[in-house]
This record gives C-alpha cells, sequence and structure tokens, in this order.
C-alpha cells in the first residue's frame, strides 16, 4: 500500500522500543501492554509528535508504526489493554496515559510537546478520537484536548464502539448507531482541537462507517467548529485505508503547524488596557464583552465590518482577504468580543491566505 513502505523508520531514524508509560505495578498484563515504541529523525529538535493507537476492536492487536513518513515528526506507537482481560474503559485510561506521557517526554526524542498529535486506526481511532474530545480522561494529568494540536481518527467507530456496548450490556443489533457518553460524536463541540476524519471507500468500507464519520464532520461545521477535514480514500476498504494516509496526515500537520497561533488583541475603551487573549488552534476565549471598541483617539465605536476591513495580516503586511474575513467574523461573532486586531502567523489553506510572491 502507498503508506506501508514507512512502517518500518529508515536507519537514519533512532528507534527506542518497549518504553513503559505507566508507573510500575504488580499488574504483569498492564505492564507488558501498557508501552510505546518511538521513532523520531536522528538530531531531532521541536518536531511535531504524532501518537498512534493500533486496531483490532479493542480486543486483539499490537502497537506498530503507522504508514507515513518519520523522517518529518517523532512517532510513537502506543499499546494499550484488550478485551476480555480488561472492561470499559481501561483501554481509554491507557490512551490517555500514553498522551499524558508523550508531553512530559516529547523532547527527550526531538520533539515538541506544544505540536502533539493523536492518531489511530480502526478501534485506536476511537480511542484517539474519544481522548482528544471528551475532557475526563486527559483531567487526571492536568491535560485538555486543547493541549492537542490535533486529533486525526481513522476509520474510527465514532459512534459508541460496539465492543463498548457489549461490555456494558447495550442490548440491540450491532449496526444500531448510539451516541451515548462513551461515543466520541457524543462530545462535539466547536471548542476541540482540528480534526482530520479519514475513511476508506463507502463501497468496500465497514458498514456504516463513512456515514458515522460524515455525521461528526458536519455535526463539527454546524456547532462552528473551525478547523474540520474529512478524506474519502478511493479504493481503501477498512483494512487497508491506513496505508495511504502519509501526505493527508502530514500536510495536515503542516497546516495546525503554520497557524498555530492567532492572537485575539482587546482594547477596553474606557480605561486604555489592553489585554491579550490566546486562541490556539481554533478556540477563540471569549471575554463576554460585546463589540468592538472605539478607533485610537476617541470617537464612536467601529461597525464589525469597518473593524474587519482594516484588521492586518502582520505576517505579510497587507490585509486580510475578503473571503478570509468573512471566516474571522463568524470566529468573532461566535465569541462576541472587542476585538481590534487579528494577528494570523502564517498561511493554511482552509483560509486562502497567501503570501505575496517575493515570500513563496
Amino acid at each position: 500500500t502507498a503508506g506501508a513502505a514507512y512502517a518500518v523508520p529508515p536507519v537514519t531514524n533512532v528507534v527506542v522500543t518497549d518504553i513503559s508509560y505507566i508507573a510500575p505495578t504488580d499488574d504483569t498484563y498492564q505492564m507488558e501492554r501498557c508501552k510505546v515504541d518511538v521513532s523520531s529523525p536522528r538530531g531531532a529538535t521541536n518536531l511535531p509528535v504524532l501518537i498512534f493507537f493500533h486496531a483490532g476492536g479493542l480486543f486483539e492487536g499490537k502497537r506498530h508504526f503507522p504508514g507515513v513518513n518519520p523522517n518529518e515528526m517523532v512517532v510513537v506507537a502506543a499499546g494499550y489493554r484488550l478485551s476480555p482481560q480488561v472492561t470499559y474503559p481501561a483501554f481509554i485510561e491507557d490512551a490517555a496515559a500514553a498522551v499524558a506521557w508523550a508531553v512530559q517526554h516529547a523532547q527527550e526524542y526531538g520533539g515538541d510537546p506544544k505540536k502533539i498529535f493523536v492518531s489511530g486506526h480502526s478501534a485506536g481511532g476511537y480511542l484517539a478520537a474519544m481522548v482528544g474530545m471528551d475532557p475526563r480522561w486527559l483531567k487526571p494529568y492536568g491535560l485538555s484536548p486543547n493541549n492537542l494540536a490535533g486529533i486525526i481518527p481513522i476509520s474510527a467507530q465514532v459512534t459508541t464502539h460496539f465492543r463498548v456496548k457489549t461490555m456494558l450490556k447495550i442490548e440491540g443489533e450491532t449496526y444500531r448507531p448510539l451516541i451515548t457518553p462513551e461515543a466520541p460524536l457524543y462530545y462535539c463541540s466547536r471548542r476541540l482541537p482540528p480534526i482530520c476524519i479519514i475513511t476508506g471507500d463507502r463501497k468496500i468500507e465497514w458498514p456504516c462507517r463513512v456515514q458515522e464519520n460524515e455525521l461528526m464532520a458536519a455535526s463539527l461545521r454546524a456547532l462552528g467548529h473551525p478547523s474540520i477535514e474529512f478524506h474519502e480514500l478511493s479504493g481503501k476498504d477498512h483494512g487497508s485505508v491506513d496505508g495511504g494516509v502519509d501526505e493527508i496526515i502530514r500536510k495536515f500537520m503542516a497546516r495546525e503547524r503554520s497557524l498555530d497561533k492567532v492572537i485575539v488583541r482587546e482594547l477596553e475603551g474606557v480605561s486604555g488596557r489592553q489585554r491579550a487573549i490566546g486562541w490556539r488552534r481554533g478556540h477563540v476565549r471569549s471575554t463576554g464583552s460585546t463589540g468592538f471598541p472605539a478607533p485610537k483617539g476617541g470617537g464612536r465605536s467601529e461597525s464589525r465590518q469597518a473593524a474587519l476591513a482594516r484588521i492586518p495580516c502582520r505576517a505579510f503586511g497587507h490585509p486580510i482577504p475578503k473571503s478570509t474575513r468573512k471566516i474571522v467574523e463568524r470566529f468573532l461573532a461566535a465569541a462576541t468580543i472587542r476585538c481590534r486586531f487579528i494577528t494570523l502567523a502564517s498561511p493554511r489553506s482552509q483560509v486562502r491566505l497567501a503570501p505575496p510572491a517575493s515570500q513563496t
């Protein structure tokens, strides 16, 4: 398959295997399963980190490197406990522990703890989505989904996983979809990290898999999430789809790194105090105030349209294009904040912002 050539890191990469991501315990099965293998380019610094959870229906499978080019990132292949040795939610707890370990140790392997992308195939995609969307799992480690740079579920079950339904003794047909608190779909929100959803070809994929992922993408967009990608890979079935994801994942990670931060600066019109409000990876943090401040030197408050018309793009020194301005306006409308400037770090395809010819 397209990405299979990268399954084994090249000799130029440093590969460290059998690293435990949990504290020592007398549970030999847990110690055996809760390990990671790490591949990083020799001499790497501040590279993005991709954590990958294997497939297997939550009852089989073992950790392995995904079909991506490992020369451009640090790759962490994570194992986790399986049914019937454990039941829900042990495997999600393991996935969260692996993510927390990666955040804590990323720099030791040349990675950037602020560029953590969580991915997985099938059951592994379910785990990646649960950890990345439901804040309960990362909270014990002092983390939240917004500490992640992105979520990349590959042919994941995003309704309640059929194996989880069995564990919880939820009756019904296998393909009867449920959206319970055990389902990624339950946690759709515009405040989540960027999400790149990948599936195989609906003609040969797992039944309903493409459609339920389409529902998640549509729901996130309807809720106002600013960074959603959906990719259906023609000719790929459920078993082979993870072999065709290399280019998609690399481009997604590059886009999210290029627009790592947008800063919204609020000017307090009366007091003159200026306060910075961080907006990381598509999340505007509202202060609860409304409208735009008066222009410098006093005068009447600007209209939203007038303020947006003069927002500069600091990266390239020219105004934001109209197409981008509409997207920015949607963000501001959702956040209901008083705003004076928005700074875009660098271009991304979703907002169609291109640098001048001299900088390409």
